[in-house]
């Protein structure tokens, strides 16, 4: 008896779903193959990676400065030591701009303590 009641069941649910089509997709919908293809966004301007620079050494003549008039080139005081520090291990100091022995990131110039001389 059971079975027959399920078997009667299942029966009923399947001939339920079979009378249930699926809705019409139009042309214009996203999800229509024969629509058209939705445009294509413009790149942020956000997480644009400005390019690396060239790391000058010391003693050379420094590049000159985007915000400096044409002919003058930026200067640093000659009494200021250029010394490379690991931004990640501050305890690695360079004379020279090169790599991190501990991590391998760039050393970039350290920058003098705030309001000493």
């Amino acid at each position: 008896m059971r079975t027959t009641v399920l078997v009667c069941l299942a029966g009923l649910w399947a001939a339920g779903c079979a009378s249930v089509g699926l809705p019409e997709v139009k042309d214009t919908s996203p999800a229509s193959p024969a629509g058209a293809e939705a445009p294509t966004p413009a790149p942020s301007e956000t997480l644009r990676i400005a390019p690396p620079e060239e790391p000058v050494k010391p003693g050379a003549a420094p590049a000159a400065s985007p915000s400096a008039p044409q002919g003058q080139e930026a200067q640093t005081p000659p009494s200021a030591a250029v010394s490379y520090t690991c931004p990640m291990h501050p305890e690695v100091v360079s004379k020279d701009p090169g790599k991190c022995p501990k991590c391998g990131m760039a050393l970039v110039p350290k920058q003098p303590a705030a309001g000493g001389k």
